[in-house]
């Protein structure tokens, strides 16, 4: 039988589109399937790992703390005499309860039975040695795990104590804190899972809203709550993956951590196909129009767009496809599509190989809008500023409390820079160095660094009440401002590279930091004269700095 082209080229059309449509569907859907899948698996066990060793560490922390109170010499003959009544070891653990933040903070004797019990007079005499915590502590073993008092679950840290003449054991003292809401907070941003606290199959803490929990509890078993069970479970129409982990202390205590599954991949697959069907209708019409009434004349806009398709696979952007209509038609606009979405990808990876060279995103972009990727001389006002003690304090903590520290404080400090149009160029150690006029220039970039050092020191005076209320030390800031014409533009390496700006008056910022006392903010005589009439300023004594001859003439903000 003889085909016409116009039937070849509607018959091979549908044929392959047709194709084209189920493999892509089934391709994609297994891909995503199988993502899905394999990422639930490792962020549900990094998940698990990650809130153990939150809790582990936190009950560690509280049992040292506990320990060498117990040691203390005020405490410890206190607790080796049986006859000393509850209001004298209440006057003397009155202060060690606010030390600790524990709640609650017991002492029991050597047969478990409670001798002092803060804020629960009525409880003295009372038997805690059913506790699993209490009956391991008995045989002189210092131990943690979690006990249910009064229907909330409660971390204890238990330390045994005993007399140093004859090394028996005396008593035994807990202390404790509420697994509460923060604490369900904090295994939820590190595990980026939903956190659920259980009794048998009760819940007792959880980061879910108060109606799903109720569902959850319902679908709740004793075969659900087994060490490592994993199953799923259907919270209003979403399928969860759940997976449970018992907890050390009273039986039946555990811990839920879950992770919505593929109910979002599945909703969004039935759009897919939809589209796809439309999709199908749609080239299966355009492909009966185009076989009967141009099938001919339209070899050579396709074969342009084929030529075109394929530049872009070798990652040439710069091709562009040139098709010349008597009758302009879809096709001539696909083409011009096709180039203007050519030119979105060149300027795409323009933007990813300047960022790639280490550059932040509105550099890179005021860069390249401007074209000039070279070096510059312009008029910035340059902010630096740092700790005060930062060496000497950072020998007292551990690296972790180090870093932890310095994250906040520097999102902190940041947030002020970019409120006023700044841009940290750098953070080196507990040093920000911010810009102002670069690579974005504003007649008031000197106002806006001086504004921004003044929010940034009354931010470090709210993060230092934040931190007295946990008990953590304050920390101390410094800063230097000054204007002037430096050289700006990307430095570095071939491979690696770096906006910034460097000259003598960018030395002399990082000298009136260097010079700054905590909580001060020095500018120099240049940021003065453009900022006098706005800001309350104090004239200091000139001072010398390194490099400069001449004494430099220096300003406080008030």
């Amino acid at each position: 039988m003889r085909l016409s082209v116009q039937a070849k080229f509607l018959f091979f059309s549908v044929l392959i589109l047709a194709t084209v449509l189920g493999l892509a569907f089934t391709f994609l859907y297994r891909q995503a399937l199988a993502t899905v899948t394999t990422k639930f698996s490792n962020d549900f066990k990094a998940g698990r790992v990650a809130a153990l060793s939150l809790l582990d560490h936190r009950l560690r922390s509280l049992g040292d703390k506990v320990q060498v109170i117990s040691r203390a010499p005020h405490i410890q003959p206190l607790l080796a005499d049986a006859e000393v009544d509850y209001a004298s070891i209440q006057f003397t653990f009155a202060d060690v309860q606010e030390s600790l933040a524990a709640d609650p903070l017991i002492v029991t004797n050597d047969e478990g039975r409670v001798r002092y019990w803060a804020g629960r007079p009525a409880a003295s005499g009372q038997s805690v040695r059913q506790w699993p915590i209490v009956e391991e502590t008995l045989k002189i073993k210092r131990t943690w795990g979690v006990q249910v008092i009064d229907s909330a679950l409660v971390m204890l840290a238990a330390v045994p104590v005993y007399s140093t003449e004859q090394r028996a054991l005396t008593a035994v003292l807990l202390a404790g804190q509420v697994i509460d809401e923060t604490i369900v907070d904090d295994i939820r941003r590190i595990s980026s899972m939903e956190v659920v606290f259980t009794h048998s199959t009760r819940i007792r803490a959880s980061s879910l809203l108060t109606h799903q929990q109720g569902l959850l509890e319902a679908s709740l078993s004793a075969e659900s709550l087994v060490e490592d069970h994993v199953e799923d479970v259907m919270i209003q129409g979403v399928t969860y993956r759940c997976g449970f982990a018992s907890l050390p202390g009273e039986k039946g205590v555990g811990i839920l951590l879950l992770s919505s599954l593929d109910a979002a991949l599945y909703e969004n697959l039935a759009p897919i196909k939809r589209h796809i069907a439309i999709a199908a209708v749609i080239g299966l019409v355009l492909s009966v129009i185009a076989s009967f009434l141009a099938a001919r004349s339209q070899t050579e806009p396709i074969r342009s767009l084929v030529e075109g398709t394929k530049a872009v696979e070798r990652g040439d952007y710069q091709h562009r496809i040139r098709v010349v209509q008597t009758f302009p038609d879809e096709l001539g606009d696909l083409s011009q599509s096709f180039n203007e979405m050519i030119g979105d990808l060149e300027e795409k990876q323009k933007m990813e190989s300047v960022l790639h060279m280490g550059l932040g995103k509105e550099i890179a972009e005021a860069m390249l809008k401007s074209g000039a990727l070279g070096g510059e001389e312009r008029k910035v006002t340059m902010q630096f500023s740092d700790l005060r003690g930062f060496t000497a304090l950072s020998e007292k903590l551990t690296p972790t409390q180090v870093i932890s520290m310095l994250n906040e404080y520097m999102t902190r400090m940041s947030v002020c820079i970019d409120e006023e149009g700044g841009v940290v160029d750098k953070f080196v150690g507990d040093e920000i160095m911010a810009l102002f006029g670069a690579p974005v220039a504003h007649p008031d970039d000197a106002e806006r660094a001086v504004r921004s050092g003044i929010k940034m020191r009354a931010a470090l005076k709210k993060f230092n009440e934040e931190r007295a209320q946990r008990g953590d030390f304050d920390i101390r800031m410094g800063m230097g401002i000054n204007t002037g014409r430096v050289v700006a533009g990307n430095m570095g390496s071939e491979s690696r590279r770096n906006y910034t700006v460097i000259g003598a008056a960018c030395n002399l910022a990082a000298r009136l930091c260097s010079n700054a006392a905590a909580a001060q903010i020095l500018i120099s005589d240049s940021t003065y004269h453009e900022v006098k009439d706005v800001f309350q300023t104090k004239k200091l004594d000139p001072i010398r700095v390194k490099n400069v001859a001449d004494p430099v003439q220096i300003y406080e903000i008030l």
